[in-house]
């Protein structure tokens, strides 16, 4: 058994105030734009014995890296399964509340991970908004298995 433990003292957990989301996270300080939540989570096959027994799971898992090449968007093998703060951020239509998006940083050592990087200032108290597409949904993976495509990779410098 892996123990699971949610360290970042940025952030914490209350009631939305989105009608009907339940809980969100929100900013425990201020947060500058281009900062990162990282999303922590477990890797799953995706149309894997794995992915079909996290099925509870399948409105909140999205792909782990997306390539961009030719036109052609290759999604990789494997699934994210959030966990901690990154599976309690909420969606928002508006752009004017969205305040992260998800982005994929390319770590030399570890390859990309995905986190919600910051587009704009946040201030202490404000919830934690993004979007996860039209209408929560983006892109048609499998027949069972919608996947939320987001942005591409961003280098870091």
């Amino acid at each position: 058994m892996i123990v699971f433990e949610e360290k970042d003292d940025r952030f914490y957990i209350s009631a939305s105030k989105i009608v009907g989301a339940g809980r969100g996270v929100f900013a425990a300080r201020d947060i500058l734009a281009g900062e990162y939540m990282p999303i922590t989570g477990v890797l799953v096959e995706r149309g894997s014995e794995s992915d079909r027994t996290t099925c509870f799971l399948d409105r909140y898992k999205f792909a782990s890296e997306i390539k961009v090449e030719n036109n052609k968007i290759e999604l990789g093998n494997y699934l994210i399964c959030p966990l901690g703060y990154g599976a309690l951020v909420n969606h928002t239509n508006s752009r004017r509340k969205q305040n992260v998006e998800i982005r994929y940083v390319d770590e030399s050592l570890f390859g990309s991970k995905a986190v919600y990087w910051f587009i704009r200032d946040v201030f202490r108290f404000e919830e934690i908004l993004g979007n996860y597409g039209p209408c929560g949904h983006s892109l048609e993976n499998t027949k069972n298995n919608p996947v939320k495509l987001f942005r591409p990779f961003l280098k870091k410098k």
